[in-house]
């Protein structure tokens, strides 16, 4: 294989890791000092250093202790995020509290160790009736608690524990919000095609946010490996298809399987790659505003397209002041529509309204690219 960028000699050490076989050694072109910095930036240098290990030719001792201490930290967070998990559970459990594991708790059973996967927080989904109740439990145990928007606590607790606690999968303030069944509403047939569905719209959410990086990709690659051949397709493709994200399932899906079974990334996925690369594990606030900006240009071109139109095509009320006989015909709708649009063009004054609100409605650029 050959590597041109930093990048893709993490990646490929990343994909030697999970699949457990020896790497090859780095080009001489390449740094050591980058390829770890990028492992940070994604929150996946504890993965690479278990292939960096197996090299002949190895980094400088400072920076092999440093990587070292990266994957041994992950290996001491996944203990204690552990434990926290299974305290919380058997609490909740014995109050009452029914509940739904989402995100890393659950992905990371999927991974070759749960200590590759490293987690910002633990997440839980419970009934909203029982988040005061929720609230008091974490507190008893050492968490300083806040109450998000009254439908989320979330606790944080030394060392370095956080707990969200969300009652649905989404906020209101969400766009996917209510794409998915009520979380207690389903039944077990299908309980894993609504975490196969979650999964894809939390990291859709992510990528059309602030950006996603590596750590979500492999995300995609270990729910594929998982679920592809038994989640009830029908059912997941109707809930992406809701969501408008079909399409950047089946690409990011492509580019995974790309990228951790060593395959080239095809060229019409290159500009994902460069965006992935670019954001980081959570991405950033340019890519943040970016993508606003390219929501509010989307926004913007279709309120000027539907003014358009109206203009062009004005209510049959509208239309009947100047035509009368369309209150007896209404076929005649159409046609009266196309007189009015020719009598405006021939008449110097109101052409020029015509072509300055076509000219603003094509103005607006949403393919802007980050």
């Amino acid at each position: 294989m050959t590597f041109s960028t930093e990048s893709q000699y993490l990646i490929h050490l990343i994909a030697c890791a999970i699949g457990n076989i020896s790497p090859e050694e780095m080009p001489e072109h390449l740094s050591f000092e980058k390829v770890y910095e990028i492992g940070i930036k994604h929150e996946v240098a504890n993965i690479a250093f278990y292939s960096v290990e197996k090299l002949l030719f190895q980094p400088t001792e400072e920076l092999s202790d440093k990587w070292r201490d990266r994957r041994d930290i992950a290996i001491s967070r996944d203990i204690n995020q552990s434990f926290a998990r299974s305290e919380i559970v058997e609490l909740f459990s014995e109050s009452g509290i029914e509940i739904i594991e989402l995100q890393g708790t659950e992905i990371k059973k999927l991974y070759p160790g749960t200590e590759y996967r490293t987690m910002s927080d633990i997440d839980f989904i419970i009934k909203i009736d029982n988040l005061n109740k929720a609230k008091s439990i974490l507190e008893d145990l050492g968490y300083k608690c806040k109450v998000v928007d009254e439908s989320e606590v979330d606790g944080f607790r030394s060392p370095n524990i956080c707990v969200e606690i969300h009652t649905d999968y989404f906020p209101e303030y969400c766009e996917y919000h209510g794409i998915l069944p009520s979380p207690f509403d389903v039944d077990n047939v299908n309980k894993i095609d609504v975490f196969y569905a979650y999964n894809m719209l939390h990291i859709a959410k992510h990528y059309y946010g602030r950006g996603c990086g590596i750590r979500r990709v492999l995300d995609v690659y270990f729910l594929n490996k998982a679920y592809e051949s038994i989640i009830d397709r029908k059912f997941v493709d109707s809930i992406l298809n809701k969501a408008g994200i079909f399409d950047f399932v089946s690409k990011i899906s492509i580019l995974a399987d790309c990228w951790f079974s060593g395959k080239d990334t095809p060229k019409e996925l290159k500009y994902m790659e460069e965006y992935i690369l670019y954001s980081g594990v959570h991405g950033n606030e340019k890519i943040l505003m970016e993508n606003h900006l390219k929501k509010s240009f989307k926004n913007i071109r279709l309120l000027k397209t539907k003014y358009f139109f109206k203009r062009i095509f004005p209510s049959r009320v509208e239309m009947c002041q100047k035509y009368p006989k369309l209150e007896k015909c209404v076929l005649l709708y159409p046609f009266c529509c196309v007189h009015r649009f020719f009598s405006t063009i021939f008449n110097k004054k109101k052409r020029n309204i015509v072509f300055e609100t076509a000219k603003n409605v094509l103005s607006s650029n949403p393919e802007r690219k980050i």
